[in-house]
């Protein structure tokens, strides 16, 4: 098993840490297990688990939804592969940061679905206010491959729309600034 990523994101409007991973060269793999520390990285414990491919030559993505997960804190994860055979191997520790209601921090709420997706990807942007807005998707390599046409929104809930059918499959940025604030989204684009 070649575990290629594992990253998290905050899913604001609902209030929960999402975790995603990647492999390549599935050989008799059983399962992830998903493990979770608060606050600080030596007290993990599992929360869930995800039942793997078992053998694969191919990239194949999984996600993991930690609903228990609204307290504020440092949130640490790390994933446990264990393979038919009994054996595991442990990913890195990851963190996601979870504030206090009513910290000083200007929170926008946003989502980016459907993750993966084929065709389209829908930027969902809860704003309190008006803003001037940028956007681009980002190749592995940096390059702006889609400039989004929106050059503002408005307060309340604005759906941007991008269309990603024509790109190869592979892994994407959604880099965009609400006002002077910038945001990072990963993009998980598959072919038919």
């Amino acid at each position: 098993l070649t575990l290629n990523d594992f990253w998290g994101e905050r899913i604001y409007k609902e209030e929960f840490n999402r975790l995603f991973w990647s492999t390549e060269a599935e050989v008799n793999t059983w399962r992830f297990i998903v493990e979770r520390s608060l606050d600080s990285p030596d007290d993990f414990r599992p929360i869930g688990e995800e039942e793997a491919a078992g053998t694969s030559e191919e990239k194949l993505y999984y996600s993991y939804d930690d609903l228990d997960s609204q307290a504020a804190g440092l949130y640490f994860y790390r994933l446990v592969m264990q393979d038919i055979d009994g054996s595991q191997t442990y990913s890195k520790i990851i963190s996601i940061k979870v504030a206090e209601d009513g910290e000083e921090i200007t929170v926008i709420p946003y989502k980016v679905y459907p993750i993966p997706t084929y065709d389209m990807i829908t930027l969902e942007i809860e704003s309190p206010a008006d803003y001037e807005f940028q956007g681009f998707l980002v190749d592995n390599l940096g390059q702006n491959v889609r400039k989004i046409t929106n050059s503002s929104i408005v307060q309340g809930i604005n759906n941007i729309q991008i269309d990603v059918q024509d790109l190869a499959q592979g892994e994407y940025y959604l880099n965009f600034y609400i006002g002077k604030k910038q945001f990072l989204s990963r993009v998980l684009k598959l072919d038919y």
